[in-house]
């Protein structure tokens, strides 16, 4: 859990927040999603991608702005690394996988288009979460080189 100030700006962070983050805009993309399937006004492929565009952009935003305004935990280890590739590469092929049923038949049904938002945004918000901390730990490396070539 991070420490906080009076104004929720975390003073001291781990990853797992930017897994909050992610699920959290996530949960709000697939919840705007929901009108926009229901009445079937945009194709369902980019109505997903759309949404995921925007989880994705957002994430980021707030994971540098979190990297920017405090210290963040992000111990990336062999373990962490086999996992997060594994989560990377499993999502991408289920997403392929969405995508290509969107445009078959079972995306006449309006249940299969909601649920396929859900879980859709939730396998973005966890690659975006993974793709935060594998970009966080770069960056802090890179900046550890530079600094240790500036002295």
């Amino acid at each position: 859990m991070p420490v906080v100030t009076d104004n929720q700006e975390p003073i001291l962070a781990d990853s797992s927040t930017y897994l909050w983050i992610s699920l959290r805009i996530g949960v709000l993309v697939a919840v705007a999603e929901v009108p926009i399937l229901f009445f079937n006004v945009i194709p369902v492929a980019h109505v997903f991608i759309g949404g995921w565009v925007l989880i994705l952009g957002y994430t980021f935003y707030r994971v540098w702005r979190l990297h920017t305004r405090s210290l963040v935990v992000n111990d990336v280890g062999l373990a962490k690394l086999i996992a997060g590739l594994f989560v990377l590469g499993l999502s991408i092929v289920l997403l392929y996988l969405g995508i290509n049923t969107s445009y078959g038949p079972a995306s006449d049904d309006i249940i299969w288009r909601i649920k396929g938002a859900f879980a859709g945004n939730g396998l973005v918000a966890l690659s975006a979460a993974t793709l935060g901390i594998f970009g966080g730990f770069v960056a802090e490396k890179v900046r550890t080189v530079f600094s240790s070539l500036k002295d």
